[in-house]
């Protein structure tokens, strides 16, 4: 198995690095499955509000996206006008629900500057030696430095709906190994 070195770190909006041509690993596992469902999958990219859930976890757990809110209704003047603002990159609506969900995890997960210090959301770009394709991915938390072991811990964080009993189901489904 030959080694990647990803040569090329970078702190970009996620607007950029999903329009960036390289492949990451939701492409690749859409290769996996066939040519036909990679190709589909460039040409018909996933809505935003299917992701929202998590871009709404990862910018306030992490600390770094869009502002968050609740979502007022749509009928009213403030509803509209926070439709309309959503429409950028910049905010994540979710529902009430969705939104009490996020806080209680917000409450529960600890600072990760707390637990070592880094930056959130570092774009890395390489070129695999074996193939040539131009990778790329997105770690969720970058540490400033090794660990004490001399080991660079690239940290991701994930949501899954799932309880903890069930993430292993969780990471096969959702092709975690792939994306390590």
């Amino acid at each position: 198995m030959t080694e990647v070195k990803f040569p090329s770190m970078v702190d970009m909006p996620d607007k950029e690095y999903f329009a960036h041509p390289a492949i990451d690993q939701t492409g690749l596992k859409k290769f996996m499955e066939s040519p036909r469902a990679y190709a589909w999958h460039k040409l018909n990219p996933l809505d935003n509000s299917t992701l929202a859930f998590g871009k709404a976890a990862h910018s306030l757990i992490l600390g770094s996206g869009p502002k968050v809110e609740r979502k007022l209704d749509g009928r009213t003047k403030a509803g509209k006008a926070q439709a309309e603002r959503a429409k950028s990159d910049d905010l994540v609506i979710l529902s009430g629900s969705d939104y009490e969900k996020l806080q209680n995890m917000v409450d529960y997960v600890p600072d990760m500057n707390s637990l070592v210090e880094g930056k959130p959301e570092i774009a890395l770009f390489a070129i695999d030696p074996a193939t040539g394709l131009e990778l790329k991915c997105k770690v969720d938390w970058m540490p400033d430095k090794p660990g004490m072991d001399g080991t660079m811990y690239l940290y991701d964080y994930k949501t899954t709906g799932h309880s903890v009993q069930d993430f292993v189901g969780s990471a096969y489904k959702f092709g975690y190994h792939i994306q390590a």
